[in-house]
């Protein structure tokens, strides 16, 4: 008898032009000698019940095998009187069977128990003495074949999962890239601002935008999308582009969130929303407006005392209701520079160790504590939660954003540089007048929608913070000072600000009567552009002989240089940012000149 290497080897080449069809539901090859095959054959009538294929040799088996669909569950029944070298020829015959599924059961004569034994240990399903009764054999077979079928079941519901898990992993992929590709004009270097995101897939359910506003601020936003990967992708990416669409025109806390809010109620299923918080920061004033609906609480740490101060989620989630129902609430503090504010997402508090301990808000603030002296605070309360979760299995996204405050001059100094740019080839002239009156006051602002006419000419966008800060103090003077009659003093003293709002919101309500004009007029060419801005109110005006303005404009600036105090400061800005400022008529209607250089 040839070795089974020998056949191994030999046996394609023997077989290349068998076009056997060898396929069946039930596939029994039996390799056995003729006298093996009477004794067992005798009443099992094989050949009658089985796609039969007998073979008086293993070499004859091989040959055939070739043509056999390796992924067709078969029985083999081996007479091991066939084999010469028993500890090497059945190992090798196993190993070249191993790709296909297959079950095989030794028919035995006197073979020891250690044989026996040995050879199961190796991969042998079962074993049969010839002799005994044909009843045990069929049983036998019918329990191989029952066995083969489970295994057929089960590799193919492996192999669909595997095929879905890669079909996932695919589109995963792809909405990142979409994501990446929506958000990557944005991503703007900020070095204030440290975070740690840790998906649990590929496409993270929890999502950080952040961008610098037109009036010289910072908004930032981190959300929580419920599931992540494909489910959270569906709301990431309307979210992203709306909120960058808004901040670049200009619009405030409040007029953003109410519109992300009623965008992913529009368009998401009820049991998809984002839990998000939102802090906008004003350099200028040392202020930052926080807004948390539904995630862990925002935590302002000072540089200077070692307190906490906490801002608890207090509203409902983004897409959970439209905004007739939703009532916005915002809170507003005082933070000095070097300040942190920390937004985390409750992945972090929620995340496990192997004992299936919560890493919980008493170890994240124990460690924001202990990070308070060192280089990098959120690497420090990154060791600590890699310390306790001791690569722990992820179940959720994880994220942890901290942003220090800085003072207005250092915060301006992080923008980038303003590059020469080139004005249009064509010139362009035109006069734009819009008249506002009580029942558009109350409810919107027109700054952004003025800002983003402006800034259709790409030379214009790098002065979009200089006509963002122009505009806006012209119209809040005008509506704050000349139609709701408010004065600055009420911004005085360590509550003031939000006395002055309370007492905005009521004079507004209140409003009934009166309008606000304003009016640009614009000229530019290749070379710059010229703007005049015209704010009217129907207010009673002002005695103009108490503002230096105009011919005393040097005197503004100097005055601008010398201010400390939290109010008054708008208009000597607006006067450094233009070439003219002057008040015309009564003190109702200012008029700003501004000569804009594109080279």
């Amino acid at each position: 008898m040839q070795s089974i290497n020998k056949t191994l080897s030999s046996s394609l080449f023997l077989v290349a032009n068998d076009e056997t069809d060898m396929q069946s539901d039930q596939c029994l090859f039996v390799i056995a000698q003729p006298e093996c095959i009477n004794a067992i054959d005798a009443n099992n009538n094989f050949d009658q019940r089985f796609n039969y294929q007998y073979h008086n040799t293993i070499e004859s088996f091989l040959k055939r095998y070739h043509h056999f669909n390796s992924h067709q569950p078969y029985l083999l029944l081996l007479d091991v009187g066939l084999l010469i070298d028993l500890a090497q020829e059945l190992p090798v015959l196993l190993e070249y069977l191993s790709a296909s599924n297959y079950g095989l059961i030794l028919l035995v004569n006197n073979e020891s128990d250690d044989f026996i034994a040995s050879s199961m240990a190796i991969g042998v399903d079962d074993y049969f003495f010839i002799g005994r009764s044909s009843e045990l054999l069929t049983a036998k077979i019918n329990a191989q074949f029952k066995r083969l079928d489970s295994v057929t079941v089960a590799d193919e519901e492996v192999q669909a999962y595997s095929n879905d898990q890669a079909k996932l992993y695919r589109e995963q992929a792809l909405a990142k890239d979409v994501f990446d590709r929506v958000t990557e004009k944005y991503h703007y270097d900020l070095s204030l601002i440290d975070s740690w995101l840790s998906p649990a897939a590929i496409f993270n359910g929890d999502i950080l935008l952040r961008a610098p506003m037109p009036n010289g601020g910072l908004i930032v936003l981190l959300g929580d999308f419920t599931g992540h990967g494909l489910t959270a992708a569906i709301g990431a990416m309307p979210l992203a582009s709306s909120f960058y669409a808004m901040v670049a025109k200009g619009f405030t806390l409040r007029d953003i969130i109410h519109e992300l809010n009623e965008k992913l109620y529009a368009l998401l299923p009820s049991h998809i929303f984002c839990c998000a918080a939102v802090v906008q920061f004003d350099f200028a004033h040392e202020t930052a407006d926080i807004w948390n609906g539904g995630l862990p609480d925002v935590v302002i740490q000072s540089s200077t005392r070692d307190d906490l101060r906490h801002v608890a989620s207090s509203q409902l989630p983004l897409g959970v209701v439209d905004n007739s129902r939703y009532q916005l609430k915002v809170s507003r503090l005082q933070v000095s520079e070097h300040d942190r504010v920390w937004l985390l997402s409750d992945g972090l508090l929620e995340a496990r160790n192997a004992l299936g301990e919560n890493f919980g808000s008493d170890r994240f603030l124990a460690a924001v504590h202990q990070s308070r002296h060192k280089q990098s605070p959120i690497a420090w309360v990154k060791s600590e939660f890699d310390q306790f979760s001791q690569s722990a299995d992820q179940a959720d996204d994880v994220s942890l954003v901290q942003i220090c405050m800085l003072s207005e001059m250092n915060f301006l100094a992080l923008q980038p540089p303003l590059n020469p740019c080139q004005g249009d080839k064509y010139p362009s002239a035109w006069r734009l007048s819009v008249k506002i009156f009580p029942a558009s006051l109350k409810y919107s602002d027109p700054i952004p929608q003025l800002l983003h006419q402006l800034m259709v000419l790409p030379a214009m966008r790098r002065y979009n913070h200089s006509l963002f800060t122009v505009l806006t103090e012209l119209y809040n003077n005008a509506l704050d000072h000349g139609l709701l009659r408010l004065t600055s003093e009420l911004k005085s003293g360590e509550s003031g600000f939000d006395h002055f709002y309370a007492q905005r919101k009521q004079a507004l309500a209140a409003l009934h009567s009166g309008w606000i004009e304003l009016s640009i007029d614009f000229n530019a060419d290749k070379m710059g552009a010229s703007i005049q801005l015209d704010v009217k109110d129907s207010g009673a005006g002002f005695d103009l002989s108490q503002l230096a303005i105009g011919d005393n404009l040097p005197r503004v600036e100097s005055g601008l240089k010398q201010q400390t105090q939290v109010h008054g400061r708008g208009i000597a800005l607006v006067g450094s940012l233009c070439e003219r400022l002057d008040y015309l008529g009564c003190g109702n209607h200012a008029r700003a000149l501004m000569q804009l250089s594109f080279q």
